[in-house]
């Protein structure tokens, strides 16, 4: 009867433990390699590769438009004059070094600016913006100009100079604009006696 007990303990024992392995066996399974947990594992992992790459991206749009910003100041300032001279037939000099900016549109901006007309000065700016195209910001050698944007500029204009405005009028090449905001036009007399001036709210080329 004692030879019997022990068998039954003994088996039923037995019995317990492995049922103990096919529960762990089971639960580890289902903790580790269940399709929720899978399911929840991937979408994090597709989560973090969504977001690298939207940042990749933004990043790189960030870094090309802000690009012209590390153009060397002075290239950028005389590829900008042969421009604007080829093609407006218009002669500006920037007096101060040339600021990158990127809204409302990308643009280069100088503080002070004068416009030459047949070796003479017939006007300076206080403020010239220089708008760009968006096609090419890699190197200085490929920025193109969109149009001019002149601000508080005084023309000095006499007789033997006032046909810059029908030459600058008849060369456009182009479609590209040329504006004069707050501006005041001086008309002299051979002695460099103002005989007359007017303010120009806007003037369009």
């Amino acid at each position: 009867m004692s030879k019997k007990n022990l068998f039954n303990k003994k088996f039923n024992k037995s019995v317990l433990s492995i049922n103990k392995r096919i529960e762990s066996f089971f639960n580890f399974f289902k903790e580790n390699f269940s399709s929720k947990k899978i399911f929840s594992r991937n979408l994090n992992a597709i989560d973090k590769r969504i977001f690298f790459t939207i940042a990749i991206i933004v990043i790189a749009i960030t870094g090309y438009f802000l690009s012209p910003s590390f153009f060397d100041k002075n290239k950028i300032k005389a590829e900008l004059e042969n421009q604007i001279l080829d093609q407006y037939n218009l002669k500006v000099k920037f007096e101060n070094n040339l600021k990158y900016g990127l809204l409302p549109k990308p643009h280069f901006v100088s503080k002070n600016a004068t416009i030459e007309y047949e070796t003479n000065d017939i006007a300076r700016s206080k403020n010239l913006k220089v708008f760009i195209t968006m096609n090419n910001f890699i190197s200085s050698d490929k920025i193109k100009i969109k149009n001019l944007l002149f601000r508080q500029t005084e023309f000095r204009v006499d007789k033997t100079n006032f046909k810059f405005f029908i030459d600058l009028l008849n060369f456009n090449k182009s479609d590209k604009d040329i504006n004069f905001i707050n501006s005041k036009f001086f008309y002299l007399d051979r002695n460099d006696d103002v005989i007359f001036f007017t303010k120009l709210k806007s003037l369009n080329y």
